[in-house]
């Protein structure tokens, strides 16, 4: 079953390779949803905003380091 699903598999998205605490920021509002029964709208939304800022913070470290 999971050899039969490779290829379905995406490229993870770079945000959650490179970005500090993406991915707790995701599975957070995962859990609000699931547990707290809260609006997925309204949690993504914030979820969103929250993953643009670390965005900005990657591209602000790495246009320092790098660039």
């Amino acid at each position: 079953m999971a050899i039969a699903q490779l290829e379905n598999a995406r490229q993870q998205d770079a945000i959650r390779l490179y970005g500090r605490n993406a991915n707790v920021q995701i599975y957070t509002g995962l859990q609000q949803i699931y547990a707290d029964n809260a609006q997925p709208k309204k949690v993504f939304g914030s979820v969103a905003k929250r993953l643009e800022a670390i965005g900005t913070e990657v591209k602000r470290l790495y246009e320092e380091k790098v660039l």
